[in-house]
């Protein structure tokens, strides 16, 4: 009886005293920009979750460190929502980078806020995406250099979308 019990408890030691080998950290995921339909896309189904009733009032691109957006994509977007039942508003970030000063990867809802509807648009104005919407501005903004250190902005407030370019 004490040969057993001294076998369990050095079997109990031996499988207590083994440890798994360290795992690597992650790799970094390289930066993912998209267009602005698509991170609205994402936003939308989440802001429909804080909200059955949300119209969209605002979407715009954003800057992160020396990610600028090219060719109509940006790693960050964001999107404000109201809600005409609540009385409220909620925005609503898209983040395709892992950066210090950024919210995490995916979408990260905002804090909700006072907001009287009226210049909401219907997610039907968003036929021509961001990247179209960059192409026609370029074409016609014959002293922009996308190349230089330029930043092209977009902005869906109401019913315009604005395409801009920064020197930065």
């Amino acid at each position: 009886m004490k040969r057993l019990a001294i076998v369990l408890l050095s079997l109990a030691m031996i499988s207590g005293c083994t440890s798994e080998a360290p795992q690597p950290a992650p790799k970094a995921q390289p930066p993912d920009p998209q267009t602005g339909r698509s991170a609205f896309q994402h936003m939308f189904v989440a802001a429909r979750g804080w909200a059955p009733d949300i119209r969209p009032y605002q979407l715009q691109s954003g800057v992160v460190g020396d990610q600028k957006g090219r060719d109509g994509k940006a790693v960050l977007w964001t999107a404000a929502f109201t809600s005409a039942n609540m009385h409220a508003s909620k925005p609503y970030t898209w983040s395709g980078i892992d950066a210090p000063d950024t919210p995490s990867r995916g979408v990260n809802p905002g804090t909700q806020d006072s907001f009287t509807p009226g210049n909401d648009f219907d997610v039907q104005f968003l036929k021509v995406d961001s990247d179209k919407a960059f192409s026609v501005a370029q074409a016609r903004e014959s002293t922009a250099d996308s190349e230089s250190g330029s930043h092209a902005g977009h902005r869906l407030c109401g019913r315009r979308l604005s395409v801009w370019w920064e020197e930065r």
